[in-house]
């Protein structure tokens, strides 16, 4: 189940895109998009340093 939200998230983001562009709003998907990678790269860093120690 955490996987197919880790890959739907991204495939919402560009469906959000495509139809949010031509509107002048495409860059709301892009930052909320950055804002679940930054969040999905620091949860993998943190359990890589719990496995590590």
């Amino acid at each position: 189940m955490r996987k197919a939200i880790f890959y739907l998230i991204p495939v919402i983001c560009i469906i959000l895109v495509v139809l949010l562009y031509n509107e002048q709003f495409g860059a709301i998907p892009f930052l909320l998009l950055s804002i679940y990678l930054f969040y999905a790269g620091w949860k993998l860093l943190n359990r890589a340093k719990k496995k590590s120690r």
